[in-house]
């Protein structure tokens, strides 16, 4: 579920991953996730390709 005031976020940061079907870099996504979650409290990280919010 979305935050009630994501309306009023005004910053958009793009992460851009290549396909990886064999998921050889998987982890390193992972993990620059969390970097990005630690390094801005609140963020909400949406994945657009499973339709789904970190």
């Amino acid at each position: 579920m979305l935050p009630a005031d994501v309306a009023d976020y005004d910053t958009e940061i793009v992460l851009g991953f290549g396909d990886d079907p064999e998921r050889l870099h998987s982890d390193d996504i992972i993990h620059l996730g969390e970097f990005v979650l630690e390094a801005y409290p609140g963020v909400v990280i949406f994945d657009q390709y499973n339709v789904d919010l970190w």
